[in-house]
């Protein structure tokens, strides 16, 4: 599995909140999970869309809280690239 978030992702509170969700997982899922951080990236790094925010009820653990989707066209680029190889990694013959 591969997880890209940025680290000002508005639906959490930790900017690292993946690594703790898989190291709850069995080794034999953690073993094969790769977690990509895109440093200052919010929620929708990767979208095509103008910046835009909005309330959301679930997001801070649902505590609700304003969610920034900030485009960031390097960190999107990258988290494209990534994906690719992943696939290609995971699904060659």
């Amino acid at each position: 599995m591969l997880i890209q978030v940025g680290t000002k992702d508005d639906y959490e509170d930790d900017e690292r909140a993946c690594d703790t969700l898989v190291a709850s997982w069995p080794a034999a899922a953690r073993e094969r999970t790769t977690v990509r951080y895109y440093e200052g990236a919010t929620h929708g790094f990767d979208t095509q869309d103008p910046p835009h925010q909005f309330k959301d009820e679930f997001a801070r653990g649902a505590r609700s809280a304003v969610v920034r989707m900030w485009p960031t066209p390097n960190d999107a680029a990258a988290a494209r690239t990534a994906l690719v190889a992943f696939f290609v990694e995971q699904l060659k013959p």
